[in-house]
């Protein structure tokens, strides 16, 4: 589970990676570019929009409008595949919003997050088997044990420059994790402690 943000609407800003107070800002649509370069190693290959026919394109917009669901179709790139969420909603078993313990927002699934998402993980349909994973629901880990985004001290909008906040060293070097971690260990491991 992690925080997503909105989809192309309106402009948000980051600052650059590295800069200064007085820095340029990045739009959305930048921001999403920036997340791609990062995350492509990461990514299979697309595209990342589940395909809709045209009388499920109505449903969906219907949907879209009735819950007030920010998401603008006629975007270039998408932080997450909404038709596909929508698509995979239908039915008495289909995928549920939740609220993000961190930041308290309604969120969705990582299933359908591309690699345009800030937090795109190996949770993600278009994800590949050496994506970052979730562990504890709070830190985003690379394979190698880096941490890359922890979402108790980041939202999805920090830049890639800033720390994970007061946790920046690997998961490897902590006194609770000593073995690389896996998607498959990662229910079983403990948030690291953070030592000063």
């Amino acid at each position: 589970m992690s925080a997503l943000g909105l989809d192309g609407v309106k402009a948000q800003t980051a600052p650059f990676e590295g800069s200064v107070s007085a820095a340029p800002r990045l739009t959305y649509d930048q921001q999403l570019e920036q997340n791609m370069q990062v995350n492509a190693k990461y990514a299979k290959p697309g595209p990342y929009i589940t395909p809709l026919n045209p009388a499920q394109q109505s449903q969906f917009e219907g949907w879209l409008k009735a819950n007030n669901v920010n998401y603008n179709a006629t975007s270039k790139n998408h932080a997450y595949d909404m038709p596909g969420y929508w698509l995979s909603m239908q039915g008495p078993n289909g995928q549920k919003t939740q609220v993000n313990p961190f930041d308290h927002k309604l969120h969705y699934p990582d299933t359908y997050k591309t690699p345009y998402d800030r937090t795109f993980s190996n949770e993600s349909k278009y994800a590949n088997e050496s994506a970052p994973h979730w562990v504890n629901n709070q830190y985003l880990v690379e394979p190698n044990g880096k941490v890359v985004f922890n979402q108790a001290t980041q939202s999805e909008d920090d830049y890639y420059g800033k720390p994970a906040g007061p946790l920046t060293q690997s998961l490897m070097s902590s006194t609770e994790a000593k073995v690389p971690i896996s998607p498959v260990q990662t229910a079983r491991v403990s948030a690291p402690k953070v030592t000063k």
